[in-house]
């Protein structure tokens, strides 16, 4: 529909530019963390006034806080998320979702917490994967044990080869999609199940009702 939509407006009328309609989704392949399925695959057509909203709100705040970085970007994530969950519990609430609405928001607020213990796990394992050694001739012992080692690895045949970096990189991606659909296998169900249930209890209250008055034109 958006890409309908983008040619009607842009090549038909001649009303808008195609900059003005970027594709709504990414590509899958970049969603293997939840912080990437969030920036790189779903869409951010709404990405541009929330970050003037946030904004507004984080220029509220002391100077000393604003010039934390670290602060404002995890303030940021978490006024992004609010924004979201607000914004479909209005839509739930105007399509008649009266009685389970702010689940959306109790889903979006899951995904910033989610989001941001990822990022603290994803970051400490990549500053204890980085070797900065102290001195020189440390450096150069570390060398000749690496060439051993490839050597002996040579030597050893298939067998004996360790994963190269490309085969590491690709086992944790693996992981990374598993992590992501094991997440959403566990949230979605949070808030789309009490939304259903809302639902199917309203539609047999209406049905009673339904058929209490039947019968009461009947007698």
């Amino acid at each position: 529909m958006n890409t309908i939509f983008a040619i009607f407006w842009v090549v038909v009328l001649r009303v808008g530019e195609p900059r003005d309609w970027p594709q709504l989704l990414g590509n899958p392949q970049e969603a293997y963390t939840l912080g990437r399925f969030w920036s790189r695959f779903w869409h951010r057509g709404h990405v541009s006034a929330y970050v003037d909203f946030t904004q507004l709100l984080i220029n509220l705040l002391p100077r000393k806080l604003r010039n934390n970085k670290r602060f404002t970007t995890t303030i940021r994530h978490f006024l992004f998320f609010l924004f979201s969950g607000i914004v479909h519990s209005l839509v739930s609430w105007q399509m008649g979702d009266h009685c389970a609405y702010e689940t959306d928001i109790w889903f979006y607020l899951t995904n910033f917490a989610a989001v941001s213990i990822e990022g603290v796990v994803l970051s400490h394992f990549g500053k204890s994967d980085r070797r900065e050694p102290s001195t020189e001739q440390g450096t150069e012992k570390e060398t000749e044990k690496e060439k051993q080692k490839e050597k002996g690895n040579t030597d050893s045949g298939k067998r004996g080869r360790r994963p190269n970096s490309k085969q590491v990189a690709l086992m944790w991606r693996c992981i990374g999609y598993i992590w992501v659909l094991a997440f959403f296998f566990w949230s979605v169900p949070k808030f789309s199940y009490p939304k259903l249930q809302c639902a199917m209890e309203e539609q047999y209250l209406r049905m009673m009702k339904g058929l209490f008055r039947w019968e009461g034109t009947l007698n």
